[in-house]
């Protein structure tokens, strides 16, 4: 259980990075300032990416073996 919630503070730190980046740049925050602008193209990729690393550390579980 110990590598479970290991793996779900994982997801959780990484979504709340991504996502301290990325709702801004989408939302068109930094347009004025630095002239970046997110298409909505590439802001779906970047979601379906996010998903893949979020399944994919998941599926690290697989190979847990605990210690004894």
């Amino acid at each position: 259980s110990r590598a479970v919630i290991r793996n779900i503070k994982e997801d959780l730190f990484w979504a709340l990075f991504y996502n301290a980046c990325g709702i801004p740049l989408a939302a068109g925050v930094f347009y004025p300032l630095l002239g970046w602008q997110l298409s909505p193209m590439f802001g779906a990729a970047a979601m379906s990416l996010s998903s893949l690393c979020v399944v994919t550390n998941a599926l690290r579980l697989r190979g847990f073996r605990p210690k004894r």
